[in-house]
């Protein structure tokens, strides 16, 4: 692949922290590794992942980090109370990741019902 063609990083585990109780344990370690090759590479245009069990925005490597929602289910954060994942609680939902032609990516979060 040419290297100015954009290039997505998609991985099941986010490869950060992203301060909650319950998934920080889960996150891909050790990152730096992964960060180190995200920042040598300046056609990566995001890192793109899931597991976090809610909609999330952040970055990585000076690279956009968008975590999908649950698909069945999706987990409260800190100050949305306590409890288990659950649909009766937080609705599932999906991420539509949009690169256009002027290269910006955009995220659409839909919860599905």
């Amino acid at each position: 692949m040419p290297a100015g063609t954009p290039t997505f990083i998609a991985l099941h585990h986010p490869p950060v922290v992203l301060h909650h109780p319950v998934i920080d344990p889960m996150r891909l370690l050790p990152a730096d590794p992964l960060a180190d090759l995200v920042a040598a590479h300046p056609q990566v245009v995001a890192v793109l992942t899931g597991h976090f069990h809610t909609a999330a925005a952040s970055t990585f490597a000076g690279r956009p980090l968008r975590i999908a929602p649950g698909v069945a289910n999706t987990l409260r954060m800190p100050w949305e109370g306590e409890g288990p994942l659950t649909t009766q609680t937080q609705p599932p939902g999906v991420a539509f990741h949009v690169y256009d032609d002027a290269g910006l990516l955009t995220t659409h979060y839909r919860v599905v019902v």
